[in-house]
């Protein structure tokens, strides 16, 4: 369609988080009504066409007055899929091929983007369909990990700690945690002693079992 650049904004934790990619730059922002047109566009789910954009009240020039660049015309889409927003995108500056100049978008492009981002939302849903199993896969592994060793005969039930070290490693590294810690509680039920029994950092090497 022509822009001189384009934003894309993944929305997360139901609507509150976008992280916004940008020829390179990651950066992780907080959502809300307030947050210029992306803001908009993600609480109304609408498209919007602007011919300049410092004309318009919803636009925030911050992020053009610390890089230098200068906003004109705008077209920003949201993505939606399964009747879920999942991203937006912002296209900035459409340019003229012939004469060089920054023009509004069109008509055509308003229908040429809404195309791509049906395309992109089912792309996008199929993405973290796949990203659910693989975690879950990961899940029933470290589960089948852990029920292995239990029903091997090196376990040593008389003596609790190693293994519960060895759940510690595995649980820890499947929650994705830096430490994962046990504790047995003591039998009294108004004031219940707390005794640590099992620690794992995950910095250490990672063992196919408990010595």
């Amino acid at each position: 369609v022509g822009g001189d650049r384009c934003a894309f904004f993944k929305v997360e934790d139901a609507g509150k988080t976008i992280v916004a990619h940008l020829e390179g730059v990651y950066a992780r922002m907080k959502l809300s009504a307030q947050d210029g047109i992306v803001g908009w566009v993600a609480k109304n789910r609408e498209l919007v066409n602007i011919p300049s954009a410092y004309d318009d009240p919803r636009f925030n020039g911050e992020v053009d007055k610390a890089s230098g660049y200068k906003t004109q015309s705008l077209l920003c889409f949201p993505i939606i899929a399964a009747r879920e927003l999942v991203g937006i995108a912002q296209l900035v500056n459409k340019t003229d091929r012939g004469t060089g100049r920054i023009v509004p978008f069109t008509r055509d492009d308003e229908d040429t983007v809404t195309a791509f981002g049906k395309a992109a939302g089912v792309c996008m849903r199929n993405c973290k369909l796949h990203e659910d199993l693989v975690r879950q896969q990961a899940r029933l592994e470290d589960v089948a990990r852990i029920a292995t060793h239990l029903s091997s005969s090196d376990s040593d039930f008389t003596k609790p700690r190693p293994i519960l070290e060895f759940i510690a490693r595995v649980v820890g590294n499947s929650a994705g945690a830096a430490r994962c810690l046990f504790y047995q509680v003591g039998d009294s039920d108004l004031s219940p002693d707390l005794q640590l029994v099992a620690t794992s950092d995950q910095a250490e090497e990672d063992d196919e079992g408990p010595p």
